[in-house]
């Protein structure tokens, strides 16, 4: 943690009534591709603290995400947001552990994930004008900025202009698909599981959008962050997670979700694939994105060469 972090943790701390001084330790956490995490621990308490990572704001909208985050307060599904400074924020610390890939295929634990995200699916908070789904819209923003970041880099922006021709043939398709509050980004690092129960953290992504993405880009995350596509869930496993999801043995309603979920399946490898190119770009963690966004590439390419064609 820098000079310049520790000043505003420290100010924002005193506000909370704790003295960075008295810590007992600090340890930067792994496993986020966007953000720094420190988990800081004292006598009586722990707390989380998140440092922006460099740029995001150019990409992610903090305002709506804090607004967020302070409206689910109320549901004890994340963390509690408790002070916010410059690029950064404290939160409250969730006793458990983060999923691993494995889980993913545990029945029961994937029985408690079902309902969890049918939970958060099912809560109702922001503004009317604020529900309006972002699927489109972010991914229309982020290939502008690639478009500008990109004009003069003659090997990368064939690329993008690969995304943007794969973009309008989805666009061409029309699925319906309820929109509702989404995490849009629900990595096992992000799924929090603690006797019996789970929680989800990090909600940068959050936003009004449609169910289908939201369960397909968790699906994509069968996969880690190496991309490995062989993990994806098959339509036997997918069908598992739409039963406890759905609380049903209904087949109509099972298979129907499996087509609503499969069409944003190569969409979500399009979205993340722009978010690889514009950190790699704007970032200062020691990530390789530009293999990221080549390997998104790749799954949106098997997703609708395989799966999709099914629809």
């Amino acid at each position: 943690m820098d000079i310049q972090l520790i000043k505003k943790v420290t100010s924002a701390l005193k506000k909370m009534q704790y003295n960075f001084s008295d810590k007992i330790k600090l340890t930067q956490l792994k496993g986020g591709i966007t953000n720094k995490i420190f988990l800081i621990e004292f006598p009586d308490n722990k707390f989380i603290i998140r440092k922006c990572g460099n740029n995001t704001e150019r990409f992610i909208n903090r305002e709506l995400e804090y607004k967020i985050i302070k409206q689910l307060n109320t549901f004890d599904i994340t963390r509690k947001l408790l002070q916010k400074f410059e690029q950064g924020s404290i939160e409250s610390f969730l006793e458990g552990s983060s999923l691993k890939i494995d889980h993913f295929r545990d029945p029961y634990i994937l029985s408690i994930l079902g309902r969890k995200f049918f939970d958060l699916h099912s809560i109702n908070i922001l503004e009317q004008h604020e529900r309006q789904p972002i699927m489109w819209k972010k991914i229309d923003t982020w290939y502008n900025q690639c478009i500008e970041l990109y004009k003069d880099d003659p090997i990368n922006l064939p690329i993008i202009n690969k995304i943007g021709d794969l973009i309008s043939e989805k666009k061409i398709i029309q699925v319906e698909s309820p929109v509702i509050l989404c995490h849009n980004d629900l990595t096992p690092a992000n799924i929090i599981y603690n006797n019996s129960d789970i929680k989800f953290i990090d909600f940068e992504y959050s936003a009004y959008n449609y169910r289908g993405f939201d369960i397909a880009n968790m699906f994509c995350e069968y996969s880690g962050y190496d991309c490995n596509w062989s993990l994806l869930p098959t339509e036997q496993e997918r069908k598992l997670f739409y039963k406890f999801y759905l609380n049903t043995n209904d087949k109509n309603r099972i298979n129907n979700l499996d087509k609503e979920v499969l069409f944003f399946i190569p969409i979500s490898h399009l979205f993340w694939s722009l978010w690889g190119l514009l950190q790699h770009k704007y970032s200062n963690i020691d990530y390789d994105y530009l293999q990221y966004t080549h390997k998104r590439l790749e799954g949106a390419k098997l997703s609708d060469n395989s799966i999709c064609r099914r629809l």
